[in-house]
């Protein structure tokens, strides 16, 4: 655990010791991919694009372009236009220009002091405050010589800036081969500002290709405030948002569970509908994993696939493994797939490689394809469902699982109709458990009425259902059904008036509602249960017509829900400033229907209770900048909560914001999170985070960070602790430390994409 300054500055020490190893084995860099596909557009070929660095400040911003108007305007195309305040024409071959002198073609300028133009090559010498300028570039020299008919010529001694890149820098030399071709020697690179270069890089050539849409450089040594720390004998980069196969900046952190950690990515830019970045992970506790993604988009289709394996985990003791695959197209009009299959070859694998506890866990791993087909009036589905289980027991499996549902448009002061029917092959690992066919129909009929002031709407459900079931005791019945039609009548009214607090004027609503449902008792105990259980309790499942999810089981009810909402409006923005909900359920009857099937020995007592708790939903603004949030089950019987969760949160702007939260549940999990991020100068940000069980008196997760973010670098440190289940009857706790150079314009050095999910992770609203 991070409980000392000795264990925190011998994790530093590790983690500068790893950049120094990271940084003597990168050999060549291209600009990360995505790691998600970017959406469709409407063009024939979809192509895959790597993002560029999106930080809080942006870019440097240079100042405008500051151009010298010639006198009759833009010069006419492929014809030169000459300027000066002198000629001299005394020589044959030769004339001299002086003053002021420009020099315009097809987009390109020169202006200098003094210019000589060679008549038999066209060139034009150029000395004294010379300037070069494109539309995409922008050249300071001592001279020049240019041939701009031809695109061509040589300057010395220069300062230059790049529109598209944003970047600046000198060169002994710049040479001009053609509009596309752009070669700079002894040069320097930076996106920082020219009074305030914290970030440089230097190299023997920089080459600007744009045609090809990619640079590159030789011998680089990056410097970074002033102290070389990296060097380079290639350098290859995309110029704008084009791709380039190469190895992308290494990555690296330290863990309790991992050891040392390096990765060293390599990114293929297979196609334009195509890419793969395949990564060398070495743990020095565990050895080497190979990384695979793959991701394809295109018109009709995207995915991204997924392939991670070791194969001697040197602390497990055997290789393991994991792939993902996610997919999703839409072929036709109206026909959708989409996929989803998750595999670990071991059930710790996430607890070991998941990186947080919600990974570590999980129960089971869905596997899931499904074909959809959307038209105006209705709507298909078909599903193949499956799991691999990592704990707890094996669910069926559903295949395959087909419905068909009617989606008509609700009408006022009209009967409406729709329905939904559905069949499904429920399948089972385990092959001594029954394996059965359903059908179900379920039909809607609703006669509604609104209003401004009012709504009343009656409704009747139909759940018709039919089971064909094998691997049963010869006595039973193979094919047991279900008929049962259930009634609601769902009522409100709004109420308003107008009121103030302070010099606020305010407009209060009052909301009450009634939900009515009958539905009469029928014994369910000689159906199986493949997919129902019980609905958790909340303000929302007041207004639900069956207390059990899936349809194996219609619960038996005669009940009302009474509950009232007031609200408090500004009158002037319309901005709700106070919410306020609460409700409970009256029950006429005993309910008898229980999630005992046919195995069962005995069925559950019917539940007696004549109403349910109080459950409460509060949403308010109490100050500028302020919010609080809240929802309550209140037992009034013991006069107990049975259930809360409420979260206050201060947020002023974008770089400061507090957040406090807590759960608790009655005889169950009880958690406090507090969050921070503050700003503790321009650019400077903290950050801290902490989730606790309170029940079990022990942190769930800490996180303590320090983040600079300015328009040419960037840096993130992040230390971390998680709690990672009981070893040896023993909390088991993992500890970790990032640590990320952003230089804006170029790349990362570290994992940023890790060091921000830890960070929204455990800092709700982040």
């Amino acid at each position: 655990m991070l409980t000392t300054d000795h264990q925190i500055a011998n994790l530093l020490k590790q983690a500068w010791l790893g950049s120094v190893l990271v940084l003597l084995t990168a050999l060549s860099s291209a600009q990360e991919p995505a790691k998600q596909p970017e959406d469709k557009t409407t063009q024939s070929v979809e192509v895959l694009k790597p993002p560029l660095a999106e930080p809080a400040d942006g870019l440097c911003v240079f100042p405008p372009i500051k151009n010298k108007i010639t006198p009759t305007g833009k010069p006419p195309t492929n014809r030169t236009h000459l300027q000066a305040d002198e000629a001299d024409m005394k020589e044959k071959a030769l004339t001299r220009f002086s003053g002021n002198v420009l020099i315009e073609r097809d987009g390109q300028r020169i202006e200098a002091d003094k210019a000589r133009y060679s008549h038999t090559d066209e060139n034009f010498d150029a000395e004294g405050n010379v300037r070069f300028l494109t539309e995409e570039l922008e050249v300071y020299a001592d001279t020049a010589k240019m041939n701009l008919k031809q695109n061509r010529g040589t300057l010395q001694q220069t300062r230059y800036r790049t529109m598209p890149e944003n970047a600046s820098g000198t060169a002994e030399t710049v040479n001009v081969k053609g509009p596309n071709l752009l070669i700079m020697h002894d040069a320097t690179y930076t996106t920082c500002p020219s009074d305030k270069v914290d970030w440089e890089l230097n190299a023997g050539t920089i080459t600007l290709d744009r045609e090809s849409r990619q640079g590159s450089a030789t011998n680089v040594v990056i410097d970074f405030m002033g102290i070389p720390f990296l060097y380079l004998p290639y350098l290859g980069f995309p110029l704008g948002d084009e791709r380039l196969s190469g190895f992308l900046f290494p990555s690296f952190s330290i863990s309790d569970n991992h050891g040392t950690e390096i990765s060293v990515p390599y990114y293929w830019n297979i196609a334009p509908e195509m890419d793969a970045t395949l990564t060398a992970h070495n743990m020095t506790r565990r050895g080497v994993m190979l990384e695979n993604e793959i991701r394809y988009l295109n018109q009709e289709s995207e995915g991204q696939l997924e392939i991670d394996h070791i194969e001697d985990d040197k602390v497990y003791g055997d290789s393991r493994s994991l792939f993902k695959w996610h997919h999703q197209s839409q072929a036709t009009e109206g026909w959708s797939t989409v996929l989803d299959y998750q595999q670990v070859s071991d059930n710790q694998y996430l607890a070991d490689f998941g990186g947080n506890i919600r990974a570590a866990s999980a129960t089971h791993l869905e596997q899931r394809a499904t074909l959809s087909y959307n038209a105006e009036l209705w709507q298909f589905n078909a599903l193949a469902q499956d799991f691999q289980t990592l704990s707890g027991d094996q669910p069926y499996r559903r295949l395959p699982q087909l419905t068909l549902a009617s989606r008509l448009a609700e009408q006022d002061n009209r009967l409406n109709f729709n329905a939904s029917t559905e069949w499904v092959h429920f399948d089972h690992a385990d092959k001594s458990k029954y394996t059965a066919d359903r059908s179900h129909f379920q039909p809607v009929v609703s006669l509604p009425f609104r209003n401004q002031a009012a709504f009343f709407i009656p409704k009747v459900t139909g759940y018709y259902t039919q089971y064909e079931l094998s691997e049963i005791a010869p006595h039973e019945d193979k094919s047991p059904s279900r008929s049962i039609a259930v009634s609601s009548l769902d009522t409100g009214l709004f109420m308003e008036r107008d009121t103030s607090v302070g010099n606020t004027p305010l407009l209060q609503t009052f909301e009450p509602r009634l939900f009515y449902v009958y539905a009469p008792y029928q014994d369910q105990s000689h159906l199986p249960i493949f997919d129902s259980g019980r609905t958790p309790f909340s303000f929302n499942s007041l207004f639900e017509e069956n207390r059990f999810s899936g349809v194996d089981r219609v619960g038996d009810t005669n009940r009302l829900t009474v509950a009232l909402t007031t609200r408090f409006l500004h009158q002037n923005s319309g901005a709700e400033l106070f919410s306020a909900s609460v409700g409970r359920i009256y029950y006429f009857d005993d309910r008898r229907v229980g999630l005992a099937d046919i195995t069962a020995e005995t069925q559950p007592e019917p539940e007696t209770e004549n109403n349910t708790d109080y459950v409460g939903r509060l949403a308010m603004q109490p100050a500028r900048h302020w919010y609080l949030t809240s929802d309550i089950q209140w037992d009034d019987d013991t006069h107990s909560t049975r259930y809360q969760t409420s979260r206050l949160t201060y947020r002023r702007n974008r770089g400061e914001m507090f957040t406090y939260g807590q759960r608790y549940r009655k005889n169950g999990l009880s958690t406090r999170d507090i969050g921070l991020v503050w700003s503790l100068a321009p650019h400077w940000q903290f950050l801290a985070g902490r989730q606790y069980d309170v029940r079990n008196e022990r942190n769930i997760e800490t996180v303590y960070g320090l983040k600079y973010n300015s328009c040419c670098w960037g840096l993130r440190i992040v230390a971390r602790e998680y709690y990672n289940g009981v070893r040896n009857g023993q909390d088991y706790y993992q500890n970790s430390i990032y640590l990320v150079l952003e230089l804006k314009g170029l790349s990362n050095f570290g994992s940023d994409q890790t060091a921000e999910s830890v960070l929204k992770q455990t800092i709700i609203g982040y």
